[in-house]
């Protein structure tokens, strides 16, 4: 709970700064573009768990579209309390387990989320600041460097899991010791894993992924014109797009902080201080961290408590 503590307190300081700033308290105009922030945030989460259903299909045989996205609001939980990055990534492999999936597997369906996830970020901010360059101080050919990289990232993963389908078929079993062969065999599952993402009959899955991956952006990229509506900002979406991108992108990947908490106040509210009044900026700054950190972190707190209560004697 120390992670909880300091992400609040961080949030809290970052918020007083910006209020310091303005000379008054926030406060709510408009109340409809909440309610249909609201809903989006759940139907993000619910992709979520579409895309990690839509991975892990071929291994389980069916949609556990539910399980998936109780899996990824633990998994929200734990990064949004955790300082170190990535401490989701063992949570959720644990809970994929219990629904069946081999650890191997598991890791490969949650760094493949992760990674497309990463991917559609940045090819985003790319094509945006391709088109809008005057909306950021961050040069579009940054971002576009980072839009090749991921995509040569792609291309190398690929080959990688086709070199490895190869020398597979090639191999003979050799005697190992005993906790040489553990090692061994867990990464032979994560290679045999890793290289079915990429066989012809699973692309599709993946593309399907890709677009669920794309779907779930636009949804969570509104959190920031509707939070700026609630406090009475009229005008044009562009611009709050662009400053979310360039906060996942540029900020909040290297905020030492538990879930970004101070630097995703303070970022949004200098990325949008040129757009908006700073009462604006104020009130949506706390709607915005509220949809986008807080209550996915709150609904993941009751999952992943009811998940280990519940299931703690399991494998």
């Amino acid at each position: 709970m120390v992670g909880a503590a300091l992400s609040a307190l961080l949030t809290a300081a970052a918020v007083a700064v910006v209020a310091r700033r303005v000379g008054r308290a926030p406060e709510i105009e408009s109340y409809w573009p909440l309610a249909v922030a609201a809903g989006a945030s759940l139907l993000s989460w619910w992709l979520q768990g579409l895309i990690a259903a839509v991975l892990a299909l071929p291994q389980l045989g069916k949609l556990q579209v539910l399980d998936m996205t109780r899996v990824y609001l633990a998994g929200a939980f734990v990064g949004g309390i955790s300082p170190v990055r990535g401490g989701e990534i063992p949570v959720e492999v644990l809970l994929l387990r219990r629904l069946g999936l081999p650890v191997a597997v598991g890791s490969i369906v949650v760094v493949t989320r992760g990674m497309l996830n990463v991917s559609v970020v940045v090819v985003s901010a790319a094509a945006v600041l391709v088109f809008f360059p005057e909306l950021a101080r961050v040069g579009s050919w940054q971002l576009l460097a980072g839009a090749l990289a991921v995509g040569a990232l792609w291309a190398l993963l690929a080959l990688l899991a086709r070199r490895l389908g190869l020398r597979r078929r090639g191999q003979e079993e050799r005697p190992r010791g005993r906790w040489r062969s553990l090692v061994s065999g867990f990464l032979d599952e994560m290679r045999e894993a890793f290289a079915l993402f990429f066989q012809p009959g699973r692309r599709r899955l993946l593309a399907c992924a890709a677009g669920l991956t794309l779907a779930y952006w636009a949804f969570r990229l509104s959190f920031g014109p509707l939070a700026l509506m609630t406090a009475g900002y009229g005008g044009d979406w562009v611009p709050v797009v662009v400053a979310q991108l360039l906060l996942v992108t540029f900020v909040l990947p290297l905020a030492p902080t538990p879930g970004g908490a101070g630097a995703a106040e303070l970022g949004f509210a200098a990325l949008m201080s040129a757009h908006a009044s700073h009462a604006t900026v104020l009130s949506g700054v706390i709607v915005y961290v509220g949809l986008s950190h807080y209550l996915p972190t709150v609904a993941g707190a009751l999952v992943a408590g009811r998940q280990l209560v519940r299931r703690g004697s399991g494998p």
